[in-house]
């Protein structure tokens, strides 16, 4: 079909022989047939269709946000020779073009075009366009070509973080629980005596001042640290998408780490998030699947577990990291689960000059959270580490 620029010039092909024939300007032949030449000429050159086959390959189909993406396009030219063309299609809606060169009978033309990754998400490769133009731009032609159906998923980046604690209990040996099972070298409490207990467990001082009878120490395996990771996504709590945008990553780059060094993590949010197909095991893997499709949302904020639990006994105990943004106070939900955790990191996002932070809604203060405000991952991730730091020496 014609281009803008072809249809100006088939009108003024026309205006010239208007001319020519009302007021006799016969000097104006030429630019005429000259323009008339150009449109002639271009309608050949894009009348044939390229005879090809053409084959695509995403590499890698799962990167970081950020991270190197590319499309390996295979181009085989069947029969005649066939004229340059463009590869044409879309990751998401980001158009993608490659330029093909003219080829010879049954010659073979590879070459490898990069994706976009600025966008979290998964996105859909979709069909390929063979597009022709004339070398004046005069004409186009778009051909589909049918190519397997490919899909990009973009994960959020994961930035380096410290390690997180074995343990928050002042304990040495480690936190322990009313359920722990019994048997290990870490002493819980005392309990009464069970005909069959060891009497070398008996304590002899705490037995004379009770009058219950013999009293027992009770030994058990310590629990380990369960990392959790509250992520708000409710729309509301963030100034800008930058902002959520920096809290899944933030989220992401926690979850890593623990994962990493083999520590219980448990993603909640503040909404249900879908998990994604045939990703649905523990793992890093799995984590970065549920935050690539997490979304904001605007209903009232419920604590969700989007199903995924890295570790046999995680659940609410040991250390809990919120991240949220700096438009609201905080709500009740947010409150009433953090004092289920020995302890609480709340970073809250925020980008932007500094000064912009004097009107951030304040939280309460408490010596078990530790309520910091950050601009991006790498301060977030520093800030959560000194916040580490200073549980630490607390317990001392």
């Amino acid at each position: 079909m014609l281009t803008v620029r072809g249809c100006g010039l088939l009108a003024g092909v026309a205006a010239l022989v208007a001319l020519i024939m009302l007021l006799g300007y016969r000097e104006l032949a030429v630019p005429a047939v000259a323009a008339a030449a150009a449109i002639i000429s271009g309608a050949a050159t894009i009348w044939r269709r390229p005879r090809v086959e053409i084959t695509r390959r995403v590499v890698p189909v799962r990167v970081h946000r950020g991270g190197e993406a590319h499309a390996e396009i295979e181009v085989r030219a069947v029969g005649r020779r066939c004229p340059a063309f463009q590869v044409r299609f879309e990751v998401g809606r980001t158009p993608v073009r490659a330029d093909v060169p003219a080829l010879g009978r049954k010659s073979r033309y590879v070459t490898a075009v990069g994706l976009p990754t600025a966008q979290r998400g998964v996105h859909v490769v979709g069909a390929v366009t063979i597009h022709q133009e004339d070398r004046f731009g005069l004409w186009r032609r778009d051909t589909t070509i049918s190519v397997a159906p490919e899909t990009l998923r973009v994960m959020p980046a994961v930035v380096l973080a410290p390690v997180p604690p074995a343990t928050t209990a002042a304990a040495a040996e480690g936190p322990t629980r009313e359920n722990s099972p019994e048997g290990g070298n870490t002493f819980h409490a005392l309990r009464e005596y069970v005909p069959g207990d060891d009497l070398r467990y008996v304590h002899w001082r705490a037995s004379a001042r009770s009058a219950a009878g013999l009293r027992v120490r009770r030994y058990v395996d310590p629990v380990p640290l369960t990392v959790t990771v509250l992520l708000d996504l409710y729309r509301g709590a963030y100034a800008s998408p930058a902002d959520a945008e920096t809290a899944i990553e933030v989220a992401a780059s926690v979850l890593m780490a623990a994962v990493q060094h083999r520590r219980e993590a448990l993603l909640l949010t503040t909404t249900a998030t879908p998990a994604p197909g045939g990703s649905s095991l523990p793992g890093s893997g799995g984590f970065l699947d549920l935050l690539t499709v997490a979304r904001l949302h605007d209903d009232p904020r419920r604590i969700q577990a989007p199903g995924l639990i890295q570790g046999p006994r995680a659940g609410h105990s040991g250390l809990v990291t919120v991240l949220t943004g700096t438009r609201e106070a905080p709500p009740e939900v947010l409150t009433g689960l953090i004092a289920r955790y020995q302890r609480a990191v709340v970073l809250r996002l925020k980008s932007g000059p500094a000064g912009e932070r004097a009107e951030i809604p304040s939280w309460p203060s408490s010596t078990r959270m530790t309520v910091a405000d950050a601009a991006s991952v790498p301060d977030a991730l520093r800030l959560w580490a000194r916040a580490l730091s200073a549980g630490r020496q607390d317990r001392r």
